[in-house]
C-alpha cells in the first residue's frame, strides 16, 4: 500500500511467522530470531514487542495458557 516501507513489510511479515513459530513449544525463542534473521535474540524480542505490545515469551505464555 501507498506509504508503507520495504522495512515495514519486512517487519510485518517477520512478525507474521514470528507467531507462528512461537506457537511451536518445541523451538527456542533464539533459534526463531535466527530464522527470521536477527543476528541477537535481544533485537528479535525488541522487534516483536513493537508488534505484539508483549516480549515473544510472554506471548508464548499467553498462547499456552489458553487451552
Amino acid at each position: 500500500s501507498q506509504g508503507t516501507s520495504f522495512r515495514e513489510l519486512l517487519d510485518s511479515a517477520r512478525f507474521t511467522v514470528a507467531r507462528r513459530k512461537l506457537a511451536q513449544p518445541d523451538l527456542k525463542i533464539e533459534e526463531i530470531g535466527s530464522m527470521l534473521g536477527y543476528t541477537q535474540a535481544t533485537h528479535f524480542s525488541r522487534a516483536f514487542r513493537r508488534f505484539a505490545g508483549q516480549t515473544p515469551s510472554q506471548y508464548r505464555a499467553q498462547l499456552q495458557g489458553q487451552g
